[in-house]
């Protein structure tokens, strides 16, 4: 988008649906994705219809962060490439992504860590509540931690049941942590060779 669209009508626009797109709540997605992935395409309820779901929810992040990576390239790298008489293509992919490599990186932890974490989307459209089994093929449901918990929470009266919640919710709460901090990582390495 920063690279190629010159009108600033459609750049605008695309910046703005970003933004719907990130504030829209996730159930949404959920339902959404259901009757199009789900109903529609007649995928059902499976992990290729919410792995398809959580893609669309991270395109966002993922936007915002590869298109401030690509806006904060000092200006050195493309007029270097103009001097060397590359398209406008070449320069994309032999300059200008390979210098934004960590903002890309970034873009990409931040959205996993965001896929991570979310439940309603996934309840919808790929989880199973019983029988805890590993899909077999394109079209099974396949169990995820967010609805292990939320199982494992319903059975309030049971103290075994209450503990191994607290534990998966850690388990969880430490994967977005993890991801989250090497995003961080990338991010301040890209910072500073951008000062370079």
């Amino acid at each position: 988008q920063t690279e190629y669209l010159r009108a600033e009508k459609f750049k605008t626009f695309l910046t703005q649906l970003t933004y719907i797109l990130n504030a829209t709540p996730t159930i949404l997605f959920g339902l959404v994705g259901y009757l199009f992935f789900g109903v529609y395409m007649d995928t059902g309820v499976s992990w290729v219809t919410g792995s398809l779901i959580l893609a669309v929810m991270i395109l966002p992040t993922l936007q915002v962060s590869i298109r401030e990576a690509v806006e904060t390239l000092p200006e050195k790298y493309r007029e270097a490439g103009m001097a060397l008489g590359l398209s406008r293509a070449t320069q994309i992919w032999r300059i200008i992504l390979p210098q934004s490599f960590y903002g890309l990186v970034t873009g990409v932890l931040l959205g996993l860590a965001r896929a991570a974490g979310e439940t309603a989307a996934i309840m919808f459209t790929a989880t199973t509540f019983s029988g805890i089994q590993f899909p077999q093929s394109f079209s099974d449901p396949v169990p995820t931690l967010q609805t292990h918990i939320l199982v494992l929470a319903q059975e309030a009266a049971n103290p075994e049941s209450i503990a191994q919640a607290w534990g998966a919710g850690l388990v969880l709460l430490g994967l977005v942590f993890l991801l989250t901090l090497a995003a961080w990582s990338f991010r301040t390495r890209l910072v500073m060779e951008s000062e370079l």
